[in-house]
């Protein structure tokens, strides 16, 4: 947060009062001044929410008999999802590459969740791009994902505000989230055009949101589980 710092003011050199070693008073008012709106400035960015942090649960995590097995039509990966959450699929045409070469793709994107537009409730959005060939898996090890600073399926990912990415042998996945309250910055639930600003949402409210995220992503399984070798 950048502090808003006073405009100086303008002083005639006659009317300055001058201390020892030349400096103003006026100056030394003009100082203490930035550093209280420093200070302020420094509390207020201490005291602000921060994003919660979401700690991917082990591979092995117990969820509810009750959840069901989503398994993709496309055989690149299987979640477990609460019965109340639904599912939707959608595919888009591809190509990648550069001067020495492309590749084409039929990309895959899921949405699972409470509504099957991610952005309208809770949920998790799968999007899949497969890695047909040898170039394929070139272009995308000199397009790196980024550091590598967690794990997901017990295989190497990056991770950054509620997004996953991880590549394997047979596709390069994104994982985002939406939940009232926070999510993949991309997807955090939006107010249409003539919606009221959203109320606060209740810390109690986002800390299960959270917890159902993490538990759901936690069981995403790719196949096969297997990760890029570059």
């Amino acid at each position: 947060m950048s502090a808003i710092l006073p405009t100086p003011t303008q002083i005639s050199p006659g009317s300055r009062k001058r201390t020892r070693g030349g400096r103003t008073t006026v100056m030394a008012s003009g100082l203490i001044a930035i550093m209280l709106i420093l200070l302020f400035a420094l509390a207020f960015w201490r005291l602000r929410p921060t994003p919660s942090q979401p700690q991917i649960l082990p591979g092995d995590a117990v969820v509810p008999a009750s959840w069901q097995t989503y398994r993709d039509p496309a055989g690149y990966f299987t979640i477990r999802i609460p019965p109340a959450w639904r599912a939707s699929a959608g595919t888009s045409q591809a190509t990648m590459g550069d001067s020495t070469g492309s590749f084409s793709t039929q990309n895959e994107d899921v949405t699972v969740g409470t509504n099957t537009y991610l952005l309208l409730g809770t949920g998790v959005g799968i999007y899949v791009q497969p890695i047909p060939n040898a170039y394929a898996r070139q272009w995308m090890c000199r397009n790196t994902l980024g550091p590598l600073n967690t794990t997901l399926a017990g295989l190497p990912a990056s991770y950054q505000s509620w997004t996953w990415l991880l590549d394997t042998s047979a596709a390069h996945f994104q994982i985002s989230t939406s939940f009232p309250g926070g999510g993949s910055p991309h997807t955090s639930p939006v107010m249409t055009g003539k919606s009221l600003p959203p109320s606060p949402v209740p810390q109690a409210t986002v800390s299960a949101n959270e917890q159902l995220v993490q538990l759901v992503v936690s069981t995403f399984r790719p196949i096969p589980d297997v990760s890029l070798v570059c």
